[in-house]
């Protein structure tokens, strides 16, 4: 695991601890079907910074070739596996890309300070992580029996959360 700072708690989102956590007091949201701003395939290995609404730099991802950076609906700037991407998202009839109906079930960080996690959508062998804020979110998504996945992350904080999601 990279090191992280003294000021940041590195948590693991696949405890049975987190999951109680998340289904005592967690929300279900369903994802709005808002076009993207932009996406665009990665045609060679780069790194790309990836930022909140506001510009704020979230984290550094690593994307290879056939990953996805992408804009959201906020302006907000991401990396996705090809493979997730298509999960995700539909092309639309003005030719870009419309999110596919979804829920998560989502908390407000719990620890009252940053916190890193895991990325779960990187390759295989080589991990990387997220950080996010003391008002960051940690999600799961869920599958259509309502079941976690191995979908795991965080979203920025709460404007992001509601630009993207509404509460079921």
């Amino acid at each position: 695991m990279e090191r992280i700072p003294e000021e940041t708690e590195a948590l693991d989102l696949f405890t049975v601890d987190f999951e109680t956590k998340l289904k005592e007091e967690g929300e279900v949201f369903s994802r709005k079907i808002e076009p993207i701003q932009a996406a665009r395939q990665v045609k060679a290995s780069e790194v790309i910074q990836t930022q909140m609404p506001d510009g704020t730099l979230e984290d550094t991802a690593h994307a290879v070739f056939g990953d996805w950076a992408v804009t959201g609906p906020l302006g907000e700037t991401f990396v996705v596996s090809d493979e997730k991407f298509n999960e995700l998202y539909k092309v639309n009839l003005t030719g870009g890309f419309t999110p596919r109906q979804r829920e998560i079930l989502a908390i407000q960080n719990p620890t009252g300070k940053s916190i890193q996690v895991r990325k779960p959508w990187k390759k295989e062998g080589k991990p990387e992580y997220q950080t996010g804020g003391k008002d960051c979110f940690l999600v799961v998504s869920l599958d259509e029996k309502g079941e976690f996945t191995d979908d795991r992350y965080i979203i920025g904080d709460e404007e992001i959360l509601m630009s993207n999601y509404t509460p079921k």
